[in-house]
């Protein structure tokens, strides 16, 4: 049986339903999720601005149900209706944000920055898929490897990832992650 969904390159144009998938979705879920309450502060014209213009910062898959309407595609949405008063025309399900990285020992890299399925579409394959195909241009650019970072307590995300191949640096080579903010960014300017 065909899946009912498609996976393809976003479009500038999907940048709005992404942005609601960001701001909507995963402010509630992963929010909570993540112990955090981050304000999320990405807009369609900043991930216009950086995915679509001559040098893109970053590149994204979306998953998609063709031809659906006021249906299933949009009860996932139903958080967007609640907050913004309107339910988005198309029907994006999920997204996969990555881009390129590199690594000083062994070349071209990809990061994986965020994978995520709408709640009542998980389970169908729509996430392995994404994977697969990220990896599949990884593969295809000369890439040496993908990474990306799970917090230690979403053991779901940590099986899936096992389960794919992944495997845990911070274990296995001691690495950790470190980053400096915004304003941090700007004090490390001025110093």
């Amino acid at each position: 049986m065909e899946p009912s969904y498609v996976i393809r390159k976003a479009t500038k144009g999907d940048c709005q339903q992404i942005v609601q998938l960001i701001k909507v979705t995963l402010r509630k879920e992963l929010a909570s999720f993540e112990k955090r309450k981050e304000h999320v502060k990405m807009t369609p014209e900043v991930l216009q601005r950086d995915g679509f213009g001559d040098h893109p910062y970053f590149h994204c898959l979306v998953a998609e149900l063709p031809g659906a309407t006021q249906d299933k595609a949009t009860k996932s949405a139903e958080h967007t209706a609640r907050d913004t008063g309107k339910v988005p025309d198309s029907k994006i399900i999920g997204y996969a944000l990555y881009f390129s990285s590199y690594d000083t020992h062994n070349g071209r890299a990809v990061y994986l920055e965020d994978i995520y399925v709408c709640p009542d579409f998980r389970g169908q394959g729509i996430g392995t898929k994404m994977w697969k195909q990220v990896g599949k241009m990884a593969l295809d650019n000369g890439c040496c490897r993908m990474r990306w970072a799970v917090l230690d307590w979403n053991k779901q995300a940590i099986e899936f990832y096992a389960k794919m191949g992944g495997w845990d640096v911070t274990n296995g080579k001691g690495y950790h992650l470190y980053q400096l903010d915004q304003a941090d960014l700007a004090k490390l300017a001025q110093s």
